[in-house]
């Protein structure tokens, strides 16, 4: 926030930031003309929940807009298993801890099912080819994957324990420390990122759905 904050000053742009509850946003009712959200609804357990909260701030006329990738309809080329073994503990660590993994193919029903019915629905495809935008993405989840909080999660799609020994006091991960089940798909994560970034004419493809509503 503090750097959005900096960034929007030096742009002069009357902006502000603030973090809040996605099920209880401090907004009063029909406050907004415009409610966008990216990314988010796969991480939360009752989607509709958080739709409701969206029609209740936003004006009559007014629109709602989300957009939600698929994980399940990722692709990429060459194979590689670490990037499939990447998608499948991903995905079962995600719905282990409430969130949707295919919460993109699932969006305007949610909406539809929350009382949103004046939909215009879309998709696009974000495609990551180039070899800067090879090395961002396999950084990214390479980075991701081995955080704590994602090795606890893949333990858990791997039916294995997370040690109390396997996070440092400044909150970093120790690999040494894991079961040897999640060492080696960790390690095969990693190395299938590295593998597949390396590649030339490598890609990887992410559908995401896109849904305006249009509230009344």
């Amino acid at each position: 926030i503090a750097e959005a904050t900096e960034l929007a000053a030096e742009k002069s742009l009357d902006v502000s930031f603030q973090q809040a509850d996605i099920h209880q946003l401090p907004f009063a009712d029909a406050t907004f003309d415009v409610v966008f959200c990216h990314q988010v609804l796969h991480h939360v357990a009752d989607p509709q929940v958080v739709l409701q909260e969206f029609r209740r701030i936003t004006k009559p006329g007014g629109i709602i807009a989300v957009r939600d990738a698929d994980f399940g309809s990722m692709t990429w080329f060459p194979p590689n298993p670490g990037l499939s073994r990447w998608r499948a503990t991903f995905s079962v660590g995600l719905a282990t801890h409430d969130g949707n993994p295919a919460m993109g193919r699932q969006l305007p029903h949610t909406f539809y099912s929350t009382g949103l019915t004046d939909l215009s629905v879309s998709g696009s495809l974000t495609a990551y080819a180039s070899e800067a935008e090879r090395e961002a993405l396999a950084e990214k989840w390479t980075r991701r994957s081995m955080s704590p909080h994602s090795a606890r999660t893949t333990a858990a799609a791997l039916g294995e324990d997370f040690p109390d020994t396997a996070v440092t006091d400044d909150g970093e991960l120790v690999p040494s420390e894991l079961g040897a089940v999640t060492r080696e798909a960790l390690t095969q994560i990693t190395e299938g990122w590295a593998q597949w970034a390396a590649t030339g004419g490598a890609a990887f493809f992410i559908p995401n759905t896109e849904v305006i509503a249009r509230v009344h």
